[in-house]
């Protein structure tokens, strides 16, 4: 698995820097006045082949390479359309989460959806979907469940144009987007996992699970995440039940250290 793992970022690193050299040869941006409207197709591929090889460097566990990137890309934003810049916030909140400063990954977020908020771009409300579930995460790691569930529920209303009752775990909307609907199973599942809630949890990170097995390309870490942090759960459950036989009691239902995968 690690050598899967290191071929496959030697393919991204590879990707990026071919890119990179095809950004620079291509044509000059297109411009109105002294301003760029429009970086080029080439700028658009080097963001996209640069942002899998910091998701990449996420996987595997490298967070000095990834941030060292996302903070490249977010130097290099000058003629490209909201979507990205907020693409590109998105990333280096997330990182910000991984190294745990919450409050920072918070104030891009903040950027991130002000971009969003001044657009019309077709790619803005999946975008504006990411940027919640970044929220969310942000949110429970500063223990402040109510926000984050409410997030959770205005992505849901988003991403299935619903503005019906609360999503609830396990139940999906008719949207082909299975990568945004895993995400938001997952997302609904550390909500309801923050709560104590692990049958509601379990339903959701199983559902997420369904979903991601429909999603191309593969995203292998997240399936692996989603698996530990379900084989938790069911460990959680079994030890409570031999903690609830052994003292006639329901207490100690949660186990803590599942929280923290």
């Amino acid at each position: 698995a690690d050598g899967q793992s290191d071929a496959a970022l030697r393919h991204h690193e590879a990707a990026a820097h071919f890119a990179k050299i095809a950004a620079a040869a291509a044509p000059p941006a297109l411009k109105f006045g002294d301003g760029i409207l429009w970086a080029g197709k080439e700028k658009e591929e080097f963001f996209d082949a640069r942002t899998r090889l910091v998701e990449a460097y996420l996987a595997h566990g490298s967070l000095a390479l990834a941030e060292k990137h996302a903070n490249e890309q977010l130097d290099d934003l000058v003629g490209l359309d909201p979507s990205y810049i907020a693409s590109a916030f998105r990333m280096a909140a997330r990182i910000r989460c991984n190294l745990g400063h919450p409050k920072s990954a918070l104030r891009l977020l903040k950027f991130a959806k002000e971009r969003l908020d001044m657009t019309s771009d077709p790619e803005g409300p999946d975008e504006l979907v990411r940027v919640l579930f970044g929220t969310v995460e942000a949110h429970l790691q500063l223990q402040e469940i109510s926000d984050a569930r409410q997030l959770v529920q205005q992505a849901h209303r988003i991403l299935c144009e619903s503005e019906g009752s609360a999503m609830q775990c396990g139940s999906t909307c008719p949207v082909d987007k299975p990568e945004l609907q895993a995400e938001l199973q997952q997302a609904l599942g550390d909500v309801a996992l923050a709560s104590t809630g692990m049958s509601q949890a379990t339903a959701c990170y199983k559902e997420a699970l369904k979903l991601e097995a429909q999603v191309q390309p593969r995203r292998h870490q997240r399936i692996v995440n989603i698996e530990r942090i379900l084989q938790s759960l069911q460990t959680g459950k079994e030890l409570a039940a031999s903690k609830s036989a052994e003292k006639g009691t329901v207490e100690d239902l949660f186990v803590e250290d599942v929280v923290s995968i």
